[in-house]
């Protein structure tokens, strides 16, 4: 009974805490907090998720494995086995937490990830939580317990799950929303060039910048370049082998997100060469780079989506109503229920806020 009073306390903790309003890297923090107190766990990452490519994005954490990051990301982009198939637990329908004690049925040594990056780092049990809403996945939370500590029971899932929706729906209002006042950074586009390998060979004065720049403040990464672009690189180059013909000219990309708030655009290409080298730039996000994921952040339906983008455009009521062939009135409704779901009070505010 004790226990159980324990998880539902902290539940009801972790509940009012996503229930603040915080920002998302301050939210993380004070659930990781509780989390520890609750639970207990030795390490811990967690990154955003992008829900438009399902990449990593801007993510926090403690951990002793950060020279292994780009072997990791690797592992989550090929050809899975037991281990790296918990990271499509968002596709398992009602089912967003599992343990890789579990998934190996007790064996670790049968996750790949594990034997060539967890294990030799001291790591044991790790649990993963995907946070995810009825539609898209918006962040992915790992416990790691050190090697000699037992591993994650039934009893911690089940926190887990009970905080799955409330935080997630707190992650989705976060990254939607606006960040303090704009800091006018602009840096020069910066260029990375990323072997085959997952190395980092060479890079553009700009890119130190904009790496700087993506540091998180709270806990920053215990590497220069943050593991979002490993997996950026990693997805471009397995999308190349899928193709077919070892090539892909498709661009793949992801958001992310620095301290101040701003939206940094990290676009990955494979060069059309046989070294497997790919660029990955980065630039400030326009407007137009970010404003589905405002839509998706703040729950807008389809039409209210496309009334938004008209807005943003400056339309007024009377042609927006004529370009979607409805009353005046229905445009009207559909405004006020953009300004409540965005937490505005005018055109103004709303344009703002999603653009």
């Amino acid at each position: 009974m004790g226990t159980i009073t324990a998880q539902r306390r902290s539940r009801e903790r972790i509940v009012r805490i996503a229930e603040a309003g915080l920002d998302a890297e301050s939210l993380r923090c004070e659930v990781v907090a509780e989390l520890r107190r609750a639970i207990g766990f030795d390490a811990w990452c967690w990154p955003l998720v992008d829900p438009a490519s399902n990449l990593m994005t801007t993510g926090i954490g403690e951990i002793p494995h950060w020279a292994g990051l780009p072997r990791v990301m690797e592992l989550r982009e090929a050809a899975p086995d037991v281990f790296t198939q918990l990271h499509s637990v968002p596709d398992r329908a009602g089912e967003h937490v599992e343990a890789l004690s579990r998934g190996t049925r007790g064996d670790l040594a049968r996750s790949i990830e594990w034997r060539e990056v967890l294990g030799p780092a001291g790591l044991g049990d790790e649990m993963r939580v995907a946070f995810v809403d009825t539609r898209h996945c918006w962040a992915q939370l790992h416990l790691f317990r050190g090697a000699e500590d037992r591993p994650f029971d039934d009893e911690d899932a089940q926190l887990m799950r009970q905080i799955d929706q409330p935080v997630a729906a707190a992650l989705r209002h976060a990254m939607a929303r606006p960040v303090g006042p704009d800091s006018g950074v602009d840096f020069a586009v910066g260029v990375m060039m990323i072997d085959q390998s997952l190395r980092a060979t060479a890079q553009t004065p700009a890119t130190g910048q904009w790496l700087e720049y993506l540091q998180p403040a709270a806990v920053p990464y215990g590497t220069t370049v943050p593991a979002s672009l490993f997996q950026l690189a990693a997805r471009v180059r397995y999308a190349a082998q899928s193709s077919g013909n070892g090539r892909a000219n498709a661009t793949c990309r992801v958001r992310l997100r620095s301290a101040d708030g701003c939206w940094v655009l990290a676009e990955g290409q494979r060069l059309d060469d046989a070294t497997g080298t790919v660029v990955v730039t980065l630039r400030r996000a326009s407007p137009r780079d970010v404003f589905d994921l405002a839509c998706l952040g703040y729950r807008l339906s389809t039409r209210e989506t496309e009334i938004a983008a008209f807005l943003v455009q400056g339309l007024d009521t009377a042609t927006i109503a004529r370009r979607l062939f409805v009353s005046e009135h229905t445009v009207y409704d559909h405004v006020k229920s953009l300004f409540a779901k965005a937490g505005v009070h005018s055109r103004r505010e709303l344009v703002a806020t999603i653009a």
